[in-house]
């Protein structure tokens, strides 16, 4: 009798919640304008912002897709900024971004999906980051969890 259940109903409706119920959705809206494919299959944008908004921004996106990327991201020496993260598939996600020479309020951004490349998730992150940088800031909160960041200030003697 229970073989019969398994056989009838069980089967049949896993094999329809596996090929119906499991497909990939395309249901990533994207904006493509200003986004470039390179040859080395990454994808390329700029930005008309000052590039401080990338220290927490750059995380921000990768989040709000579900991706992981260590928190925060400080440019190096030169001003160039470089997260590395994850995508929930297992390849690497390589952000670079550089401010460009001529205009201090105009940055780069390019990234990079695992080692071939992935044009329509690439593009995806960078309409997320665009979304992410129309919205306000990102406070900075500074708290190193120490007596003076804890304790208010009208307590104090």
């Amino acid at each position: 009798m229970f073989m019969r259940w398994i056989k009838h109903l069980i089967l049949p409706g896993l094999l329809l919640l596996t090929l119906c119920g499991c497909a990939n959705s395309s249901n990533m809206v994207v904006d493509t304008a200003g986004i470039q494919e390179l040859e080395n299959q990454s994808s390329q944008a700029d930005y008309h912002l000052p590039i401080t908004r990338l220290d927490h921004d750059l995380w921000r996106a990768a989040r709000r897709l579900g991706w992981a990327m260590p928190y925060p991201i400080k440019p190096d020496m030169d001003g160039h900024y470089r997260g590395k993260g994850m995508m929930p598939d297992g390849r690497q996600l390589i952000v670079d971004a550089w401010p460009n020479e001529n205009d201090t309020d105009q940055f780069t951004v390019n990234v990079k999906i695992g080692h071939f490349g992935d044009a329509q998730r690439q593009a995806w992150y960078l309409s997320k980051l665009r979304e992410v940088l129309k919205g306000d800031p990102m406070p900075k909160r500074g708290l190193n969890f120490t007596k003076d960041d804890v304790v208010k200030k009208d307590s104090q003697p």
